[in-house]
């Protein structure tokens, strides 16, 4: 797919939840909206495309944290994170002056996936020293379909 394509599939997906949050309800700003969905799509093939070597420091910052991206997105989903850590906690931000809320959000967000991939990591280690990848290979034998 040409990047132009994907940029304005994103763009397209953005407006679509944009306006369907305004105008239908909040339905299109969950995760599982078909037009959210269409955007994480769209930066996740721009991104699949993006040609990177291992070789600097871009190259060992993504493999740094591209094992712990999918936990970041599990993490969030989760009915009681959603329900005890993210919902209605930070209203207080609404209370900020214009000009500092992007920045306060901006912050928090980078805060937030700080934390959750700190969560994630430590659960992947602990997969790791449990060796359940080779416990549990025998998984993989099995088909999907």
């Amino acid at each position: 797919m040409k990047t132009s394509f994907l940029l304005a599939l994103y763009l397209f997906s953005s407006l679509i939840t944009f306006l369907g949050m305004n105008g239908i309800g909040e339905i299109w700003f969950w995760y599982p909206s078909p037009s959210l969905v269409l955007a994480s799509l769209a930066v996740f093939i721009l991104f699949a495309k993006w040609k990177i070597s291992g070789q600097g420091r871009l190259g060992a910052l993504i493999a740094f944290l591209a094992p712990a991206s999918f936990g970041v997105y599990l993490i969030h989903l989760h009915p009681l994170i959603e329900k005890h850590l993210l919902v209605d906690q930070f209203i207080c931000l609404l209370h900020l002056e214009e000009w500092l809320l992007p920045l306060a959000l901006f912050c928090l967000s980078f805060v937030i996936y700080l934390l959750s991939s700190l969560i994630e990591r430590v659960r992947l280690c602990l997969f790791k020293k449990a060796h359940l990848r080779e416990k549990l290979s025998f998984l993989d034998q099995y088909p999907i379909y």
